[in-house]
């Protein structure tokens, strides 16, 4: 398995662009990366404190990461900046316990998680 950490500094930016990025979540990524060959999982990440928004993937092969560091482009049209791109292999994952979460519907993209957390 192979990880991928992509980062981008909000730090100036309008307070309003991390609402822009939740709709791009919902309204094109969402339903593009659900059919990427090679994407395990991925999830979108943001911070107020430094202003960050971030996207972690694990992907199946290094081909498949590969191919996703290529043709990265979209977030950057919406920020204005490129990301820092981290490259990793994973050692190891491990699941903990946890009730039936959906995975997919939770998070501040959507307006209210389908299972409590």
């Amino acid at each position: 398995m192979f990880a991928l950490l992509l980062k981008w500094d909000l730090a100036g930016k309008p307070p309003e662009l991390l609402g822009e990025l939740r709709r791009y979540i919902t309204e094109e990524s969402w339903d593009h990366y659900r059919s990427i060959d090679g994407l395990f999982q991925k999830v979108w990440l943001s911070r107020i404190d430094p202003d960050g928004f971030a996207a972690f993937y694990l992907w199946t092969s290094a081909e498949a990461r590969e191919r996703e560091i290529r043709r990265m482009h979209r977030v950057k049209q919406i920020i204005g900046v490129d990301a820092s791109v981290e490259a990793w292999d994973v050692e190891a994952a491990q699941e903990g316990r946890h009730g039936p979460i959906d995975l997919t519907s939770i998070g501040k993209a959507w307006p209210a998680p389908a299972a409590p957390i």
